[in-house]
This record gives structure tokens, sequence and C-alpha cells, in this order.
């Protein structure tokens, strides 16, 4: 995950471990007693389950590229993420190298887990105060190269991850790198979209308080222009930060239920639903508030049709069209996984309705999708600082965007 609670580098999972066992860990030769699947509700064993190096060989060479669209339109090349699905976790970390990018490992989230993931080179002091920086409860973290390494020294990609994650983790983390490794449909970073978001809200009271007195076009425009920035803007940042962490856990979970996505915790998939369950809640809002500011786009350019010329309201039009079918697309992948997820949960036993409140289900390994339950748990933000930042920016951002309705 590639971007930090300020949004410019981190990218981060989340993930607690649910596991079916344990197979002992740091070098452990003699395994431990499996335990029952309806026992394992702790995150201590979540990197217990496998050994680092229980898994196939990954290539030594990288395949030609296979580029997939997969859901939200996000694409990435899908004979990289072929290469390790069924590898071990040390071979994972060896194969993802070839594609320019790093493991480090920074320290355990529990004192009793497994340090599965320890056979890494330990991360600077530097590293490891940036991973803490983000969040105690952070699994996993992603640094790009296209948003600037916090140091600047680093050609390439790194990922640091807990020395008791799970390798879900390392393959979530690392799906991150090859969607970052592809073009963007808006050629801006992370933060200059947030930018154009967080500039043009504070813009649009005084805009529309100046277009309403003169109902002039110059006004008109620039009451347009920014708006045209949050409908451009705005649905790109869900795509890359909440939508994509909803992609990345369906595609997974495919690939599990598929038997192809092998040597990871059984059970990590209703994670992932309980994350795309709650995530699709939260961006569906948002996207929502959108289509709403487009419609009030849309009528000032109706107002304005005889004060504008034809090429500014064609392009006016197309800005808005364009923007309304793209939040249409998001929100059809968004209803057709919200409901796969819940069906999971469901059929999981999960319940639904603590999960909304704010209460991990006690089959849900150290795992809480919102931020509002007692932190004295240290489960009240288990894995996704990515999310988490993005998610307020998000909110934020939509809650203003809503309010402007009730007006």
């Amino acid at each position: 995950m590639k971007r930090s609670a300020v949004f410019n580098v981190v990218w981060v999972l989340l993930l607690a471990g649910m596991i079916s066992g344990c197979k002992g860990g740091d070098g452990d030769s003699k395994p431990a007693k499996p335990l029952p699947d309806e026992d394992v509700v702790d995150y201590t064993t979540a990197s217990c389950e496998f050994k680092a190096d229980e898994g196939q060989a990954a290539a030594t060479i990288l395949p030609n590229v296979d580029l997939v669209t997969s859901y939200f339109g996000k694409k990435f090349d899908r004979n990289l993420l072929k290469g390790v699905l069924s590898a071990s976790t040390t071979e994972t970390v060896r194969f993802a190298q070839l594609t320019n990018v790093t493991f480090h490992s920074v320290s355990p989230f529990k004192k009793k887990s497994c340090l599965m993931a320890s056979f890494l080179p330990e991360a600077s002091s530097f590293y490891q105060t940036k991973f803490d920086s983000v969040g105690d409860s952070t699994l996993g973290l992603y640094l790009s190269p296209k948003n600037g390494l916090v140091d600047g020294a680093n050609a390439e990609a790194m990922i640091l991850v807990r020395r008791d994650a799970n390798r879900w983790v390392f393959v979530h983390e690392f799906m991150h790198h090859l969607f970052s490794k592809e073009v963007q449909l808006i050629n801006k970073t992370d933060e200059e979209l947030k930018a154009d978001v967080k500039q043009a809200i504070a813009g649009l009271d005084l805009a529309e308080s100046n277009y309403k007195k003169s109902k002039s076009a110059d006004h008109g425009k620039i009451y347009l222009n920014l708006i045209k920035r949050i409908a451009i803007s705005f649905p790109e940042i869900l795509r890359r930060f909440t939508l994509e962490e909803m992609a990345i856990e369906s595609v997974l979970s495919d690939n599990l239920t598929e038997g192809r996505f092998t040597n990871v915790p059984v059970n990590q998939s209703i994670n992932g639903a309980a994350y795309i369950y709650q995530s699709a809640k939260k961006a569906e809002s948002n996207l929502n508030a959108v289509l709403t500011i487009n419609k009030e786009a849309q009528q000032i350019i109706l107002e304005l049709s005889a004060k504008l010329t034809a090429d500014e309201k064609l392009a006016f039009e197309k800005s808005f069209t364009d923007s309304d079918t793209n939040v249409a697309g998001y929100k059809t992948n968004l209803s057709v996984l919200k409901n796969r997820a819940e069906k999971k949960l469901r059929d999981s036993d999960v319940d639904l309705d603590k999960l909304s409140t704010g209460f991990a289900a006690s089959n849900l390994a150290g795992f809480n999708p919102n931020d509002s339950s007692n932190e004295s748990t240290n489960n009240s933000s288990v894995g996704c600082a990515h999310s988490h930042g993005a998610d307020k920016f998000a909110n934020d951002a939509g809650q203003i965007l809503r309010s402007r309705q009730k007006k």
C-alpha cells in the first residue's frame, strides 16, 4: 500500500491474520499441535501456520507481460501475481525483487506470535520510525518511488512488514506494487489529487455566493471549474485508496477460492470480506456525494446556457458526464463486491450488526475495520494506515459535500 497518513508515500494493509493452525516458527523444526478452526481467534498464531520456506519455488526470470483490468478499472500484470500465488514466502520475496521492490522487516505486532518474516533484513531505524509513525497496529507498508520515498535515497520501491506477518500480508502489499507500476488514469500524484480536492472545496462557498449574486458567466465558470476539479480528482482518490484495497482483497479471495492462492491461512479472506463490506459503505456514500455535486454543476450549465460559448458548454458537459459515467461504473463494481462480501460474512456466521457498530466479531482475529472501538484492546485500527489516512480525508471531504445538500 503506498501512502502515509498525510497521503504521500505509504500503502498499508488492513489485515490481522485469520488462521486455522500453527506449525511453529522461528526455526523450530518441530511443528506445534494444530489448533481447531473454531478455537483460533488470536493474531498471535497468524504467522505460525506456514513456515517461510513452505511452498513452491517461483520463476527465476520475469514472465511475459499479461496486463489485465481488474475491479474499478485497476490494471496490473497478471503474470506477476501468478508468479507468487503458490510460492513460499521466501520465494515470494525473491520473485518480487525482480520487479524492483525490496522487503524489510520491522518490529512484530504481538509478543507471542511466530516471527515468520524474521528472515527479512531488518529495516533501518529511519524506516522503523516511519513505520511506527503510521500506527501501532499497522501490519505492512508500501513505499512507492512514484510518490517519493521518505529519505530520497532509494530508487526502488520498498515493502515493510511486521516480523510476525503472514504471507497474505506480503502478497497484498505486492499487489499494491503491481498497481503502482501501471500508468494511472490521471497523471497526478496522490498529494496533487488531494490538493485539488482540498482547494476546490475550500473555494466552493465563496464561488457559489459570487455566482448567485451576479449570475455572470465569469463567476459561473469559476464555480464550475471548482466543481470540475472535485468531480475528476475525488473519485480518483477513492479509486487509488479505498477501492484499490477492495480490489486487492477481492482478487486474492478469488484466487484463494479457485485454489490458486496457497500457503496462506484459509480463513484470511473472511477478514478481507469484512474490510470490503465496511469500505463499500463508506465509499458508496462518498461516490454519491460526487454525483450530487455533478448535478449542481449541470444546473449551473443550464442557467448559463446563453452566456457560455458552444465550446465552453460542451467541455463542461463532457467533464461532468464523464465523471458520472466513471462513478456509476465504480458503484456497480462496489455493489457486486459488497454483496459478495456480505454473503461470505453471513455464511461465516459473522455478526454484521457488531461489525457495523465497531465491535469485532469473535472469529475475526483481532480485526476491526472501524476506528471507534476501545483502543485498550490494541485492535482498533489493525492493519491499514494507508486506508485510515485516506479514509479520513475522503470522509471529511464527502461530509462537506453532503452537507451542501442540506443548505
